[in-house]
């Protein structure tokens, strides 16, 4: 996985064989709606993700992680591929990843 930090939207990208998922987090200082955001894809590409599916991966995975660290994560947007690999659970994943990176302060 590589983490980026860029102005303020913390960044996890996943690669692992043919399957490759991008995920952005801007944190907020509350529990406010979250705004997800579907960045462009590329020419010949399609819709293969809903946002409503990443926007539940990501609430869960933020339900999780707050409650393995202690602390009171949030999140004001969500960025995202929508031409990504699908899957039920990766969002989640990145999310846990992406805070527990964040938290231990690790470098970007």
């Amino acid at each position: 996985m590589i983490f980026i930090l860029d102005n303020d939207v913390y960044k996890v990208a996943r690669v692992t064989g043919p399957a490759h998922n991008f995920l952005g987090l801007r944190l907020a200082d509350d529990g406010r709606e979250i705004d997800v955001v579907q960045l462009p894809i590329k020419v010949g590409e399609y819709n293969r993700i809903d946002r409503d599916a990443v926007l539940a991966q990501v609430k869960q995975g933020l339900v999780d992680i707050n409650a393995q660290l202690g602390k009171a994560y949030a999140v004001s947007q969500i960025f995202f591929v929508p031409s990504d690999t699908p899957s039920t659970s990766v969002y989640r994943y990145l999310t846990v990843e992406l805070i527990k990176w964040i938290d231990s302060r690790g470098a970007f």
